[in-house]
């Protein structure tokens, strides 16, 4: 009766036990928020094919083909223009095109498949069912689809981006104000050398500074527009801007692709100042705000930056120079009229031995990735990146989440 009574009062493992019961339920829940996100963005990969196809088969070229010609090229286009993951993954494609009573022809392209779950098998879910649809009429023609790059040229975007790169630079830039060299592209002379540190940095082999990396973002978010808008006509729009001390048109909305990867070309550091090369967000954004204006609600604008305003002569009560995040002010004059935000942080990493760092940004550093995640229109128009790969990962990720908005808006 003794031990009976012990065991009754002994309250030991009983954070075991609830932590065994609770379990099976916290599995599921991760499960299902891992296994939708699979299964959302297999969704968007299979609905921007089909748009592909659809669009490239109902091009008026096409207008003296048969239905049945039509429909079977609508599928192999489909079929095609897929990774073969998840080609694989497909169940059903069917087409069907029709005549309208004007003696038009329309296509209707739908789909549906399956993608294995990862961990909702413990629930007796194996698969999840995606499913889409696309119709188009022959000739049909959507508006351009519009970006607007707003690409941060300060010099804060001269920070070497890799590790390569910032011993690289250090160990070729000691000075009498850096005696353990710089890791900072930035514009003054060094001590005795008629060179700056961004000329030195481009004389380096494989030297790779952030506005590099940015601009290799651009340069895969041209290419996956150019996968998307075969067959279609003029379907991506690009423009590109520096904001550094003032704003500054690299190049207008246009269409052309190869344009745009020349003017791309000529970006660095001040974009053609290097001297003045400052962040002034007070007074390029309020004029970002004014040059688009008359865009349409359907636009996206892309905020390439590091967040971080220069001081403009300005000085705190401590004497240190007065240099702060960006202002979501002026994140709400680029959303008015309901133009859509997004927002690519490239990340501002911690620069060791560097004095005015550790007496400006380094107070509020951690705070720039939640502000200029409320600069965005929404938590999904943001990403971020430190390594240069991450950098260009997140422009992969924000061109196709924004052509989804371009796509639903036109």
């Amino acid at each position: 009766m003794s031990l009976v009574s012990r065991f009754g009062q002994d309250q030991r493992g009983n954070i075991a036990m609830m932590f065994g019961l609770s379990i099976l339920p916290v599995v599921i829940a991760m499960g299902l928020a891992l296994d939708y996100t699979r299964a959302s963005d297999l969704k968007t990969r299979l609905q921007a094919a089909a748009d592909y196809a659809a669009l490239a088969t109902m091009n008026k070229d096409n207008q003296g083909k048969s239905l049945a010609e039509l429909e079977n090229d609508a599928e192999a286009l489909f079929q095609s223009s897929l990774d073969p993951r998840d080609a694989a993954r497909l169940r059903n494609v069917k087409a069907r095109v029709t005549t309208t009573d004007e003696d038009k022809k329309s296509l209707l392209l739908t789909f549906d498949g399956d993608i294995e779950n990862a961990l909702m098998p413990v629930a007796g879910i194996d698969t999840t069912t995606v499913t889409g649809s696309v119709s188009v009429n022959m000739g049909a023609a959507r508006q351009p689809l519009r970006y607007h790059f707003l690409i941060d040229t300060s010099d804060s975007m001269g920070l070497a981006a890799d590790d390569f790169s910032r011993d690289a630079l250090r160990a070729v830039t000691p000075s009498e104000t850096h005696p353990q060299g710089c890791e900072f592209a930035c514009h003054l002379k060094m001590s005795s050398e008629p060179a700056t540190y961004l000329e030195v940095a481009r004389g380096i082999q494989g030297m790779k500074l952030r506005i590099d990396v940015a601009k290799s973002g651009i340069e895969r978010a041209l290419d996956m527009a150019e996968a998307r808008e075969s067959g279609q006509t003029a379907p991506f729009s690009f423009s590109l801007y520096s904001i550094s001390d003032d704003l500054k048109t690299i190049i207008a909305p246009t269409t052309d692709k190869r344009a745009v990867r020349d003017a791309l070309s000529q970006v660095d550091i001040g974009y053609k100042s290097p001297a003045e090369a400052a962040t002034f967000f007070d007074k390029t954004l309020p004029n970002a705000a004014w040059q688009f204006r008359n865009h349409e609600t359907s636009d996206v604008i892309i905020l390439v930056t590091d967040g971080v305003q220069s001081a403009r002569g300005k000085k705190n009560e401590d004497g240190t120079n007065d240099v702060r995040m960006i202002d979501l002010t002026y994140c709400d004059d680029l959303k008015k009229g309901g133009r859509k935000l997004a927002v690519i942080y490239t990340e501002y990493r911690p620069i060791q031995g560097d004095a005015t760092y550790d007496a400006t940004v380094a107070n509020f550093r951690d705070q720039i990735e939640d502000r200029l995640r409320q600069c965005a229109s929404s938590p999904d128009l943001f990403e971020m990146g430190d390594a240069p790969e991450d950098i260009v990962k997140a422009f992969e990720t924000l061109f196709k989440k924004t052509y989804d908005v371009l796509r639903l808006a036109t």
